[in-house]
């Protein structure tokens, strides 16, 4: 199994080809690129020029780019067309993935306001996508997500492993596929290890790990939290999960001062190893 991590909170400490550096230095395999802010690079006319010179860095250092996260700025009533900016970032997004080596790249479903059916609004959504994950040979991530209820509670958005598998189902394409946040899980009140146990290892394809306290999305580093991580490896292992384990866990990083980034990414890869050699070896038992 590879070992990846987000690159945004790294990318602001010390800067895009910096950050893939200090990460491979730490011995991660690889990153999920992050288009959340899209920089200047991907905005302009020369954005492939951009990604095809990443990729020559990935290649030199030894990383590869295991999966992306695309811009979430669409929002309810927006078109659902190129002439909608905040769309037509998605689909760029999509496209520079794909030159830069990405099989999956997560996209957030939207939010819809009372009286509009959630499912509805997102299968539209996400099959709008789906003739350029074919033109570009790329798989979407459909992630658990959640929002806060007005008294800043966490509420999960498709946050049981029966919804996400129920809108995979509708989709019916081989271009979708799940990404479970462990953590997304955990604060929507469903225990990371149980939604695993109700998926199956040709629908999750992607992990975002990170740990929580269960109230509060803490993008943590894993065993600073309170998830059974014992457990969330067992069963991991029990559904055949074969894909990367990638850490996404601004929370640990984001107080870091830049001169402590190397020490901090040292700690969360040899984190990753250990959850990896647990995943390996509930598997090894079984067999």
């Amino acid at each position: 199994m590879r070992l990846g991590i987000t690159l945004a909170p790294v990318r602001r400490k010390c800067g895009e080809m910096e950050a893939l550096r200090r990460i491979r230095e730490a011995r991660f395999d690889c990153v999920d690129y992050s288009f959340h802010d899209m920089e200047p690079e991907w905005l302009g006319q020369g954005y492939l020029e951009y990604a095809r010179r990443l990729r020559e860095e990935l290649e030199r250092l030894g990383l590869k780019c295991a999966q992306a996260h695309a811009p979430f700025r669409f929002q309810f009533g927006g078109r659902m067309m190129a002439q909608e900016h905040a769309w037509a970032e998605v689909v760029r997004a999509m496209e520079a993935a794909s030159v830069l080596g990405a099989g999956c790249i997560v996209v957030h479903s939207v939010l819809t306001p009372a009286g509009v059916d959630l499912t509805e609004y997102n299968l539209r959504f996400f099959k709008s996508l789906e003739e350029y994950c074919e033109r570009f040979q790329i798989c979407i991530g459909f992630e658990n997500i959640f929002d806060y209820d007005s008294f800043g509670r966490c509420m999960g958005r498709f946050s049981t492993p029966e919804q996400v598998k129920g809108f995979l189902n509708e989709l019916n394409s081989p271009w979708f596929a799940a990404c479970l946040d462990v953590g997304h899980a955990a604060i929507a009140g469903e225990k990371p290890e149980h939604f695993i146990r109700g998926m199956d290892a040709d629908t999750l394809r992607l992990l975002h790990i990170q740990d929580t306290d269960y109230m509060d999305d803490r993008h943590q580093l894993p065993y600073l939290g309170l998830h059974d991580w014992e457990e969330i490896c067992r069963a991991l292992a029990e559904i055949g999960y074969s894909g990367d384990v990638t850490f996404e866990i601004p929370g640990y990083l984001r107080r870091m001062p830049p001169e402590l980034i190397p020490e901090a990414l040292a700690l969360a890869a040899a984190t990753g190893r250990h959850l990896i050699r647990q995943i390996e070896a509930v598997r090894s038992a079984g067999r």
